[in-house]
C-alpha cells in the first residue's frame, strides 16, 4: 500500500542511512543522483514539477520499499525517480509500483531510469515491449564502489495522440 512517504520520514531515513554504500542504494540513487533521504517537500513549492514521494507498506504495516516520482504538468510527463525496496522476500514493493504505473501510463509520457544491477531491469523492458515503448542501454556510463563500470538504461513510454506511430 502506498502511504505518503513524511508519515515514515524517520524511518525511512534510518533505513537509507542503513543501506548507505550499498548496492541496493547505487541502484537506486546511482543513475539520476537522486537523494537518499526524504524531502518530504510541500507540493506548492514546486507546481511546475510537484514531487511525490510514497512509503510502500505490506500487509503487516511493515515499511518495505519507497517510490518517488514526478510529474511535469506543462508536457504532461511522469518521470519516476527512485524505487527501492527493503526487502527481498516481499512482493508488495513490486506490486504497488505496477499499480502506480499504470496509473502514470494516463500521462502523454511516462520516463524512468535504472542502473545495471538493478534487479527489476527485466520487468522493466516487458512493460517497455507491452506498452510499445522505447528503452535505451547507455555502455559503461558509471563507476562503482569497486571501480567497475556499469551500463545506465533509460525507459521511455509515449502516448501518441498524434498517430505518428
Amino acid at each position: 500500500m502506498l502511504v505518503p512517504a513524511i508519515k515514515y520520514k524517520d524511518e525511512l531515513n534510518e533505513k537509507f542511512v542503513d543501506l548507505l554504500y550499498s548496492e541496493e542504494m547505487y541502484c537506486f540513487s546511482g543513475y539520476n543522483r537522486s537523494t537518499p533521504y526524504v524531502a518530504c517537500k510541500d507540493d506548492k513549492d514546486d507546481m511546475i514539477y510537484p514531487i511525490y514521494e510514497y512509503a510502500i507498506i505490506n500487509k503487516s504495516n511493515e515499511l518495505v520499499g519507497y517510490v518517488k516520482y514526478c510529474i511535469d504538468i506543462s508536457t504532461d510527463a511522469a518521470s519516476i525517480m527512485g524505487v527501492i525496496s527493503f526487502s527481498d522476500n516481499d512482493l508488495t514493493v513490486a506490486v504497488d509500483v505496477y499499480k502506480l504505473f499504470n496509473k502514470l501510463i494516463d500521462h502523454r509520457r511516462v520516463e524512468w531510469k535504472a542502473v545495471e544491477g538493478c534487479k527489476a531491469i527485466p520487468a522493466y523492458i516487458y512493460l517497455c515491449k507491452k506498452h510499445k515503448g522505447m528503452y535505451f542501454r547507455h555502455y559503461d556510463v558509471f563507476k562503482d564502489a569497486s571501480g567497475n563500470f556499469r551500463d545506465s538504461y533509460e525507459f521511455e513510454i509515449l502516448k501518441y495522440t498524434t498517430g505518428r506511430r
